[in-house]
């Protein structure tokens, strides 16, 4: 009896033990501003080429989420995280500050399409 209690108790282990939090498989960082999909580059901007503060990350999630396009969503930058014009940019490229520096995103798609 006691060899089926404990095999019993094995399995279960074994089966729940594997199972992982669902978490996206994000093909790319990105930023979600107003309704548009920015990419995170590995280009890092200067503080003196940061021009206005126009916004900030309100939520962040590395989950799959349905997240409303009107908010400021990010799968790389924690909520708090200020977005930037950059001087000498158009409106297609911005910067995100975080504690590591800060950081360029480009246009890339409406957020939700297939492009």
């Amino acid at each position: 009896m006691k060899q089926i209690t404990f095999m019993v108790l094995l399995t279960f282990f074994l089966l729940t033990g594997c199972q992982s939090s669902p978490s996206a498989d994000w093909a790319y960082s990105f930023i979600v501003y107003h309704g548009d999909n920015y990419i995170v580059s590995d280009n890092m901007i200067p503080d003196e080429d940061l021009g206005k503060q126009i916004n900030t990350v309100e939520v962040y999630s590395d989950q799959e989420v349905n997240v409303n396009p009107n908010k400021i969503f990010s799968n790389h930058f924690p909520a708090g995280s200020k977005i930037f014009t950059i001087k000498g940019k158009d409106d297609k490229t911005l910067a995100v500050q975080t504690k590591d520096g800060n950081f360029e995103v480009n246009y890339a798609n409406k957020y939700g399409s297939k492009d």
